[in-house]
């Protein structure tokens, strides 16, 4: 399978090369996001919460790069 190309479309400016996964790869990632899931639905609503946050603290901390990552994608 051939990569996916990500282009600016103001520019078309290629600014990031996705590699398209194999079939048994994608097997794998969803056994592993079933396992996570499995996981994930026996903590409490305060750890689900705390982790939430941190996920928020993350974007807002790397908010800058983000939003200029997602104007290129944009164009």
């Amino acid at each position: 399978m051939s990569d996916i190309m990500v282009k600016n479309p103001a520019t078309l400016e290629i600014i990031h090369e996705l590699r398209v996964p194999e079939i048994s790869e994608i097997d794998s990632m969803i056994e592993n996001s079933q396992n996570a899931f499995s996981e994930w639905k026996t903590f409490s609503i305060s750890q689900r919460q705390q982790i939430l946050i941190k996920i928020a603290d993350a974007l807002e901390q790397n908010n800058s790069e983000l939003s200029e990552l997602l104007t290129r994608e944009q164009g």
